[in-house]
């Protein structure tokens, strides 16, 4: 079969959902559904991590859910942050909220091989 019938080679190239990038026993990491360009080179995309057992967030609370924002620049080789989020997903009554939050821009920083960034960079720079 070639990759260009391989039906996930066509979800990758598409934004509209969301791209398992890894999973273990422990957390499920994602590409969320949604990232596009912004200007050149630069796409915005979140990334989200889901954890299957709750974890504690900067100020004390529990969360099972983790996200952050940024931009890749895939010419360039390079990515920033500019958004965390740490939610909690109450199974039992459906209800998300988000426990706590830094919203800051984070220094441009080189795609190293192997990592989440450049899980990332594969999937959205093509």
């Amino acid at each position: 079969m070639s990759k260009a019938a391989d039906p996930r080679a066509a979800k990758k190239s598409s934004s509209d959902s969301d791209i398992v990038l890894s999973k273990n026993a422990e957390t499920t990491l994602y590409l969320l559904a949604g990232w596009g360009k912004a200007e050149d080179s630069t796409t915005w995309y979140t990334v989200s991590a889901h954890f299957n057992k709750d974890q504690i967030a900067p100020e004390g609370k529990p969360f099972n859910l983790f996200s952050a924002s940024g931009a890749l620049d895939c010419k360039a080789n390079s990515y920033f942050y500019y958004r965390t989020s740490y939610l909690f997903f109450d199974a039992k009554t459906g209800s998300l909220n988000e426990v706590y939050f830094e919203k800051n821009k984070s220094n441009s920083m080189p795609i190293d091989a192997g990592s989440v960034e450049s899980d990332v960079k594969n999937t959205i720079c093509k």
